[in-house]
């Protein structure tokens, strides 16, 4: 079987609920590594709190939009703070990023 058309594309995905999980999806379908970025402080996407099927911090709806993408925990606002464990493990990835996903609607 050939290899997926995205197969060895990682991709770091800053969004939450609707539009970006729903590109990032297809994306993910196509062989992509896609790595969400989830805010602690908030619990990590408002999908993981959404019906149905809501149980803890996990849903029907989130699971729906996130299937085979990986999520990490990172506190983007505090950058200067973040663990030193933690930003070892981020580097190696960040370091073999190919593309980023946003849905900043703040500017």
């Amino acid at each position: 079987m050939a290899a997926a058309p995205l197969s060895g594309v990682r991709i770091i995905a800053v969004e939450q609920f609707g539009a970006g999980p729903f590109g990032t999806l297809h994306l993910a379908d196509l062989g992509a590594d896609v790595v969400r970025v989830e805010d602690p402080s908030t619990g990590g996407d408002v999908s993981r709190y959404v019906s149905p099927g809501q149980q803890g911090t996990d849903s029907l709806y989130f699971d729906s939009f996130n299937r085979g993408k990986r999520s990490i925990l990172l506190d983007l606002k505090q950058a200067p703070s973040i663990p030193p464990s933690s930003a070892s493990r981020c580097r190696p990835m960040a370091a073999t990023v190919i593309a980023a996903a946003s849905q900043d609607t703040t500017r």
